[in-house]
């Protein structure tokens, strides 16, 4: 078996077998399984998966046990010498993760790699991973420094050749298998968010690298399976996943400065969002605005 997908799934709708159902169309030259692990969705989702395609693996959890953790529960599950770890929200429009297993296979010291992402109206997200959060990169992330071309934490701009990063995007990455293991998976520490960062920086640690391949394009529409929770709290555990991410690696003085620079960001964020919202009646911008006060509190909370 030369791939495994896995894919964990809570509650993503019609979004779980429109993914099942592109890979299949998509990935012909290549002997594949898929592997389903469901966190107990309490919706169709992987009901309608089952009644549609017969030969994927399912595996119930009894409880939500969070991304890492289920992830890691499906890699002992796969036969494939690769894993790819896949979002039920993403959708395969191409011949993309048989090229990215190619391009990968063939390119020397690398032990991850990941697709550029694209959103609905495809084109590239600003979720795509690109430096350890440092005191540099965060400030110049959280300063819109980035869209100068400095390197912040995300990749503001679409590369044109493959790029090594510091970190992938867990939405989409694919892993040798050996390597996963080795190292001990995802981090089950964090629930979700920032266990892609910490698992590519052991990934670091270990003299290995990833690398992102903009000839492999995957969309990825981006939260579905987390729409019934607020988004406020989605925010609220993705901001307290970075910091959990950054206290692990750095001591305490850095970790007031990385705070404060986090904390002045959104300061900056809830400025500019509330002058948006004044003059140009933006929905869009109050939400950015709730979502930014939301993140102020979290950072000392």
């Amino acid at each position: 078996m030369q791939l495994s997908i896995i894919i964990v799934n809570w509650n993503a709708g019609d979004y779980l077998p429109k993914c099942v159902q592109s890979l299949i169309k998509y990935i012909k030259n290549i002997e594949f399984e898929i592997i389903v692990i469901d966190n107990n969705s309490d919706d169709e989702s992987l009901k309608k998966a089952e009644l549609a395609f017969s030969d994927i693996t399912i595996v119930r959890n009894k409880e939500n046990l969070g991304f890492a953790r289920a992830n890691n529960i499906g890699v002992q599950k796969a036969r494939g010498n690769y894993v790819l770890l896949l979002n039920p929200d993403t959708e395969i429009i191409d011949d993309s993760i048989e090229r990215l297993h190619s391009l990968f296979s063939s390119s020397g010291n690398i032990a991850a790699a990941g697709p550029v992402l694209l959103n609905q109206q495809k084109k590239p997200t600003k979720e795509q991973g690109n430096r350890f959060p440092t005191l540099f990169s965060s400030f110049i992330q959280f300063f819109f420094l980035s869209k100068l071309g400095l390197p912040g934490v995300f990749l503001e701009k679409n590369p044109l050749k493959p790029i090594k990063t510091d970190w992938i995007c867990g939405a989409c990455i694919l892993i040798k298998k050996d390597i996963y293991l080795s190292i001990g998976g995802l981090s089950e520490k964090y629930f979700m968010y920032a266990e892609d960062m910490d698992f590519c920086y052991r990934l670091k640690q270990e003299g290995l690298s990833a690398m992102v391949f903009p000839s492999c394009r995957v969309i990825h529409y981006s939260k579905k399976s987390i729409e019934k929770q607020a988004d406020q709290g989605i925010v609220k555990l993705q901001v307290k996943s970075l910091i959990s991410f950054y206290s692990d690696k750095n001591n305490v003085y850095k970790v007031v400065a990385f705070k404060a620079i986090l904390f002045c960001g959104y300061v900056l964020r809830i400025a500019i969002f509330s002058v948006m919202g004044l003059f140009k009646k933006d929905q869009h911008a109050k939400k950015r605005l709730g979502e930014a006060k939301c993140i102020l509190r979290s950072i000392y909370d």
